[in-house]
């Protein structure tokens, strides 16, 4: 297998795999809060579903947002230390 097939397989992998993630835990969080689930539905019927109409529903929005919050398809955290910090048996600069 050459390398650029190699990674055109790794592409299409990791764009399936975090798109699907993303999908299913926001419809986790959907059917775990009926409330949530029956204001979104609302707001999907009051507007158009092509990409135009995305922009005016901000609750749809938070939803994935929300989701990708809790449940990110690819976890990173980033810290920066402001001041000297011990953590964990180790002095941290700043």
């Amino acid at each position: 297998m050459t390398q650029d097939v190699f990674r055109r397989r790794v592409f299409f992998l990791a764009g399936h795999e975090t798109s699907a993630s993303a999908l299913a835990w926001s419809l986790y969080l959907l059917a775990e809060n009926h409330v949530v689930q029956m204001r979104l539905a609302e707001e999907v019927h009051r507007h158009d579903l092509a990409i135009a109409g995305l922009s005016k529903m901000p609750l749809l929005r938070g939803v994935f947002r929300d989701a990708l919050r809790l449940y990110p398809p690819v976890p990173m955290m980033v810290c920066e230390t402001t001041c000297p910090e011990a953590f964990r048996d180790r002095t941290l600069p700043k």
